[in-house]
Order: C-alpha cells, then structure tokens, then sequence
C-alpha cells in the first residue's frame, strides 16, 4: 500500500533516492572518483541501501567511521543497531574483499563512547531551569 500510494502522488523517500543514484552509477562509464574515506554520522538513520551506495565510493574497508546514538532515531520504524551496520559491512564489504585476498578478513571494530559531549552539565541544568519557569507560569 504505502509504494502504491507514493507512485500515486509522485513522492519518493530516501531508499528510493538511493535506489535511483545506484542506477545512474551502473550506468556511468569509466571509473568513479574514488574517496580515501567516510565519516558518517547519525549512523542511527543511515538505511542498509546507503551503506552500499557509501561502498561503491570508497572502497578502503579501513575508511569507514560510523557514530550515531542507539537511543536516538528519526526513524520510527526504524530498529537501529550496531550490530546491524557491523554485519552487513562485513557482509557486503569485508568478506568479498577478504576472500579475493587471504581468505581472513578484519571484523570492524565497535567502541560504546560513555561521555555525552553534546550535552554538558551548563546545559542540562539551564534545560532544567526552562523546564521550571515553564511548568511554574504553566501549570497546566
């Protein structure tokens, strides 16, 4: 229902775009200006058909650097993990060069970042005070 209703009103969402930027790739002749390396952030929201997009652009599998908050989403269908990034970039990326190469290939390697530098303590506790002159003039 939902494809049937974007082609009836002409819209599109972001695996589309992707879909269609992928087209217009295969369809390129000669090679594409390959980047050293990427750096993505919000990695939350980044959807499987991006990463291969990424794939097609850098193909150094040490050039990727994915950050993102598990707890933070734009997407509300969307079951963000990890985990999930880790194994389709191996899937799709690590394992096909490994097996040309020496049969091993290096797993990615995931680091839990524990300190919040968007949000200090100056600003949870201005948050705090709007939060309390809203319910204070407020209340209801």
């Amino acid at each position: 229902k939902y494809e049937n209703l974007k082609r009836e009103f002409g819209h599109f969402d972001a695996a589309d775009f992707v879909h269609d930027l992928e087209r217009r790739l295969a369809r390129l002749k000669g090679p594409l200006n390959e980047l050293a390396a990427v750096f993505v952030d919000e990695a939350q929201d980044l959807l499987p058909c991006e990463l291969r997009l990424l794939r097609r652009v850098c193909h150094n599998p040490q050039g990727f650097i994915f950050a993102g908050d598990t707890a933070q989403t734009i997407l509300k269908e969307v079951d963000f993990r990890f985990e999930t990034i880790r194994a389709l970039f191996y899937t799709d990326f690590l394992s096909a060069a490994s097996s040309a190469r020496s049969g091993s290939s290096a797993v990615p390697e995931t680091q839990h970042l524990r300190v919040n530098m968007r949000c200090t303590q100056e600003v949870l506790d201005l948050a705090s005070v709007m939060v309390d002159l809203l319910l204070h003039y407020f209340p209801d």
